[in-house]
């Protein structure tokens, strides 16, 4: 149970490339060519967001929850 936690970094901060700097949330699309999406949840600045990462488009988000600013950088 305690290594889910490793393997959810691994692949938020691997195939997504997720990275926090300051005040920005950054995503790059490393989803591998046999994959055909990732998909996870994360809260970020009071927001609650659906990540999905695809080879047609790239990446997208959804708030499940709304915040009042956008810090969002997507490479």
């Amino acid at each position: 149970m305690a290594n889910l936690g490793g393997n959810w970094l691994g692949l938020v901060y691997g195939f997504a490339g997720l990275r926090v700097s300051d005040s920005e949330l950054s995503l790059t699309n490393n989803l591998p060519n046999d994959w055909e999406s990732l998909q996870f949840k994360l809260k970020y600045q009071a927001r609650e967001l659906l990540i999905t990462l695809n080879h047609k488009k790239r990446f997208y988000y959804t708030p499940i929850r709304k915040a009042s600013s956008n810090h969002f950088k997507w490479k």
